[in-house]
C-alpha cells in the first residue's frame, strides 16, 4: 500500500505538478452541487483511477495548476423529470466529463430517483471545449488539498455494508447462473471501491477470469437500486487473446485495452473489497433458483 501512496504523490508532484492554488474567478459558484470542492475532488480522483494517461502530456512537461471549467447543459426531458446536466472540461489533462444529477420518479415501481452528487455519465479525451470557454465558470484545484484527498483515498476501500454485500453477492450469482457454476468451489470476487460520482461497479471474478461491469442510472449504493431495478451488466473475458492484442488493432467497442485492464485489476484487487462465496452458499442459491421449475 505504501507503493500505491508513493505513486499517487509522484503523480501529483511530477507530471501533474499542481502548485499553490490561484483564487477562483468571480464566476465560480461554490454552492452549486457540481462545483463544490468535495464534488470536484471526487471527480478528479475518479478520473485519475480510471482514465488518466500520462501520454496526454509531452515528455518533460509539467503543469502549474489544474484549472476546471464547468457549465450547465440544458436537455429536453419528459414531464416530471427534473434531472440536471452539466459538463466539466479539464484542458490540462485533455478530458471532457459529462455529468448528470438524476431527479425523477418511476411510477411503475413507485420509486424516487434522486442523486445527491452529480454523476459521471461519460468521459472523453478532448483538446478543446465544445463551446467557447467564456460560457464556463472556472476554478483551480489546489495541489495541497488534492494531495491530501488522494492520500485519504489511496488506502483500501471501507467494507461494504452487509446488506449491499449480500445484494451484490446474490446478483453476481444470479447473473452467472447460466454459466455452469462449480458448486464445489469457493468463488472469489473483488469489487472496485464505490464512488459518489459514479454509478458503475467493476468486479473481478477470480474463478472465471472475468471482469463484470454493473451500471445504473441511480446510486448503486442505494439498496432500492438492486431491489427494484435490473442493473446493466457487461462481461469481459480476460483471455490471452484479449490481453495480447495491441490496442491499435482493436475494432470492437466493447474490447478493453491493456491499460484499462491493469487499472480495473488494481482498483478491484488492491483498493476494493473481496467477497468470498463458500460452496454451501452457491448450492443454496442454486436450489432457490431451481425450486420453481421443480414444483
Amino acid at each position: 500500500m505504501k507503493t500505491s501512496l508513493l505513486f499517487l504523490v509522484s503523480f501529483l508532484a511530477g507530471s501533474l505538478n499542481l502548485l499553490t492554488a490561484q483564487p477562483a474567478t468571480t464566476a465560480h459558484n461554490p454552492d452549486h452541487p457540481a462545483e463544490t470542492r468535495e464534488n470536484l475532488l471526487e471527480v478528479v480522483h475518479h478520473l485519475y483511477l480510471w482514465y488518466y494517461d500520462q501520454s496526454f502530456f509531452p515528455p518533460g512537461e509539467e503543469l502549474s495548476e489544474l484549472k476546471v471549467y464547468f457549465r450547465t447543459v440544458e436537455r429536453t426531458l419528459d414531464a416530471g423529470d427534473n434531472s440536471e446536466f452539466g459538463e466539466l472540461f479539464f484542458p490540462a489533462i485533455q478530458m471532457l466529463v459529462e455529468l448528470k444529477r438524476s431527479n425523477y420518479h418511476i411510477d411503475e415501481i413507485d420509486h424516487a430517483v434522486r442523486d445527491e452528487f452529480f454523476k459521471i455519465r461519460r468521459v472523453q479525451r478532448a483538446t478543446t471545449a465544445p463551446v467557447s470557454l467564456d460560457e464556463y465558470r472556472t476554478t483551480v484545484v489546489n495541489r495541497d488539498e488534492l494531495r491530501e484527498w488522494f492520500s485519504t483515498k489511496s488506502h483500501a476501500a471501507p467494507p461494504l455494508a452487509d446488506a449491499l454485500r449480500e445484494q451484490l453477492r446474490d446478483t453476481l450469482l444470479k447473473h452467472q447462473f447460466d454459466q455452469q457454476w462449480d458448486d464445489t468451489a469457493v468463488h472469489i470476487f473483488y469489487t472496485s471501491p464505490l464512488s459518489p460520482v459514479s454509478n458503475d461497479i467493476w468486479v473481478l471474478h477470480e474463478n472465471t477470469n472475468q471482469l463484470l461491469q454493473f451500471s445504473a442510472d441511480m446510486d448503486v449504493s442505494d439498496h432500492a437500486t438492486w431491489d427494484k431495478l435490473d442493473l446493466r451488466l457487461k462481461f469481459h473475458q480476460l483471455d490471452p487473446n484479449l490481453i495480447l492484442v495491441p490496442d491499435r488493432e482493436r475494432t470492437e467497442a466493447n474490447e478493453l485495452n491493456k491499460d484499462f485492464i491493469g487499472r480495473a485489476l488494481f482498483n478491484c484487487v488492491v483498493l476494493g473489497n473481496r467477497i468470498e462465496v463458500l460452496p454451501e452458499a452457491v448450492q443454496a442459491f442454486l436450489e432457490r433458483e431451481r425450486a420453481p421449475a421443480s414444483e
